[in-house]
């Protein structure tokens, strides 16, 4: 190996190390979250069941199927709270309205795509959550196709009704 690729070598693993000392630090590469962790964004009151879905404001296509699920487990379960967390730019008015069309309670959270890593570590959208007091006991979905979506909410409602009941416990829904 030359000098130039020696030193161009040393130059790309001192960037490289730079990187990672950077992800020590900062925890910019935090792993996703997952079962029992605390939830990343406060969501209703202390053992209040909570529905938390997190979406990219660009995919607002392929929010109906959700949109309808959690209009069903708000009118069979009106103790369950819901909390939409829009990620991408913010201030979008079309969410707001995109909830009330749906006919949707939901406390919305607006993250910029800086502040979702932050937060949320590595974690994939779509996702949903079902959340007890601000942990994560479930999660139905991650980042998965629309058609693979659509078959894991139809989990969200028994999983809903075994928490209710004391009987949940913590895991990914099948």
């Amino acid at each position: 190996m030359g000098r130039r690729a020696t030193k161009a070598a040393l130059i790309a693993t001192g960037l490289a190390l730079a990187a990672l000392a950077t992800v020590a630090v900062t925890g910019r590469a935090r792993a996703a979250p997952v079962p029992g962790d605390t939830f990343p964004i406060a969501a209703g009151k202390p053992g209040q069941p909570v529905i938390a879905w997190v979406f990219r404001t660009e995919d607002y296509l392929t929010c109906a199927a959700p949109a309808a699920e959690l209009r069903r487990v708000q009118a069979s379960h009106p103790e369950v709270a819901v909390v939409a967390v829009a990620v991408g730019a913010t201030h979008q008015g079309w969410v707001p309205a995109f909830f009330r069309r749906e006919r949707v309670k939901a406390e919305l959270a607006f993250l910029d795509r800086s502040a979702y890593r932050d937060r949320f570590g590595a974690a994939r959208t779509p996702a949903m959550y079902l959340l007890k007091d601000g942990r994560i006991e479930r999660i139905f979905f991650a980042g998965d196709s629309e058609s693979r979506v659509a078959g894991r909410l139809a989990g969200i409602r028994p999983a809903l009704r075994e928490a209710l009941a004391g009987q949940g416990g913590t895991g990914e829904a099948q």
